[in-house]
């Protein structure tokens, strides 16, 4: 893993922490927080989850800074949007990446729940899979 690196450039100092000492002194679980409401409002406006699962699935990601990390870019970038144009290749991208996501195709939502993999949503909500399927530069090799 690579350090921070923080330097003080009049004393001449050099600090490098590891992102837990980072994210601590920066307090950026305070960003994440903001982050996660934004989130759920998102998968509410768009009607990407179902919405009795949406509050188990923000749970299951609070408390692990690499998943919070992940909603947060996933806010900023609004990355969820192209998932939600492309709804319809969803059961498709699943199958093809053999994520662990239950969705339902008559309402066209994710369902979380035990069975499900909190960073396969991830991915799919970070648009990591959907783009490339359907511009069909893919680099998973079939066998």
């Amino acid at each position: 893993m690579i350090p921070d690196v923080i330097i003080d450039i009049e004393k001449r100092i050099l600090f490098m922490l590891n992102v837990k000492q980072s994210e601590f002194i920066l307090e950026i679980n305070s960003l994440f927080t903001q982050s996660i409401t934004q989130v759920q409002e998102s998968l509410r406006e768009f009607n990407l989850m179902k919405e009795e699962t949406i509050e188990l699935f923000i749970n299951s990601a609070c408390g692990n800074n690499t998943f919070m990390r992940k909603l947060h870019k996933i806010q900023s970038t609004e990355s969820y949007k192209y998932l939600k144009n492309n709804v319809d290749k969803v059961p498709a991208v699943i199958e093809r990446y053999n994520l662990s996501v239950k969705f339902d195709e008559g309402i066209k939502k994710i369902i979380f729940n035990e069975e499900t993999e909190v960073s396969d949503i991830l991915h799919l909500l970070a648009d990591d899979y959907v783009q490339r399927y359907i511009s069909e530069k893919d680099d998973i090799l079939d066998s």
